[in-house]
């Protein structure tokens, strides 16, 4: 059996002790977060980009840790932590640039990367992939993986640091390169997967599906690459938002919510434009000083979704434990 229907059996049967029929809790996540531009070269392969304008086909490849990750109540009350002690929340986005409206905000669109995500998960090195046909529609991945090596680059599986206000690395982070914080963000076990379904459009398409960003000051002349890598860390030169379906989740369903207002929507489904997805994201393109892997922006993302209630990986948290205890006595 793989790991992670291991890992569902056992968090499915914990939680429904304790599950409450038909509460929901608020997952919300916080990143830190930088990010690189790819071109495909004619004769395959890919170059970083970090000057001039944004091109129809570029692709944005995001690296981030997320420092919070909470379940919350709506019926109120105190949240929990998603992240069991001891271990961190990374992820990887790739995004590709598919509309350019000059003179009109928003200003850009985006898609899932024709190549798929797991094409750029192959530059780490490693099989830190998100499975078969989440691949393909694929747009932000999370995994769940640990912090016990400490902050030597040298490690594997070390706590990945990209907040630009660190007390040790300051504006730059512990991953030297683009397959480095690619492979150091995607170790672990896969937590979840969210895009736009599959390479055919009409397959689970929900057309409440969209990435879009904005110029910061639409008055503002439109931000090269290289104004945007020279940029303080805390100068906002885009903003965007995304609204997409979960194409995987550890444990549990993800509902689906009102896109604008957050509330739930029941009944709802894919295919139909009912103004119901199931993650939303918000977030900031902030400058690129002081970076030197290749990155050329930060991010800052405030994302979230809907789960039936309880939903806190605290339990989780001892299946794995279970897990590896059990992998020790089989070897």
């Amino acid at each position: 059996m793989k790991l992670k229907q291991l890992v569902a059996i056992i968090g499915l049967g914990l939680m429904g002790a304790t599950a409450q029929a038909g509460a929901i809790q608020k997952w919300r996540f916080q990143d830190d977060s930088i990010d690189f531009i790819l071109r495909e070269k004619a004769g395959g392969g890919y170059d970083l980009v970090s000057t001039g304008p944004a091109q129809i086909g570029d692709i944005f490849v995001s690296v981030f840790e997320m420092p919070t990750a909470s379940a919350l109540p709506l019926s109120g009350g105190p949240g929990k932590s998603l992240i069991p002690p001891g271990m961190e929340l990374t992820g990887v986005s790739v995004i590709q640039l598919v509309t350019d409206n000059p003179g009109s905000n928003p200003l850009w669109s985006f898609a899932p990367y024709t190549g798929g995500m797991n094409s750029i998960l192959a530059l780490a090195g490693h099989p830190g992939v998100v499975g078969g046909y989440a691949g393909g529609g694929a747009m932000a991945a999370m995994w769940l993986n640990s912090t016990t090596n400490g902050t030597d680059p040298s490690i594997t599986d070390r706590n990945l640091i990209l907040d630009a206000a660190d007390p040790i690395y300051g504006t730059t982070t512990n991953c030297t390169s683009l397959a480095d914080c690619l492979k150091e963000a995607s170790l672990g076990t896969l937590f979840q997967v969210d895009g736009m379904w599959g390479v055919d459009p009409t397959d689970r398409a929900d057309p409440d599906n969209s990435w879009i960003a904005f110029i910061a000051n639409p008055l503002d002349p439109i931000p090269t690459y290289g104004d945007v890598a020279g940029g303080d860390a805390d100068t906002k030169f885009a903003s965007f938002t995304a609204r997409l379906s979960n194409l995987y989740n550890i444990v549990e369903p993800v509902l689906f919510k009102h896109k604008i207002t957050g509330n739930h929507c029941v009944g709802a489904g894919y295919g139909m434009a009912d103004g119901c997805v199931q993650v939303t994201v918000s977030g900031s393109i902030l400058g690129g000083t002081g970076l030197e892997n290749g990155a050329i922006a930060r991010d800052d993302i405030d994302a979230s979704k809907l789960v039936p209630e309880p939903a806190t990986l605290a339990l989780l948290g001892m299946g794995l434990m279970g897990l590896g205890l059990l992998r020790r006595r089989q070897g």
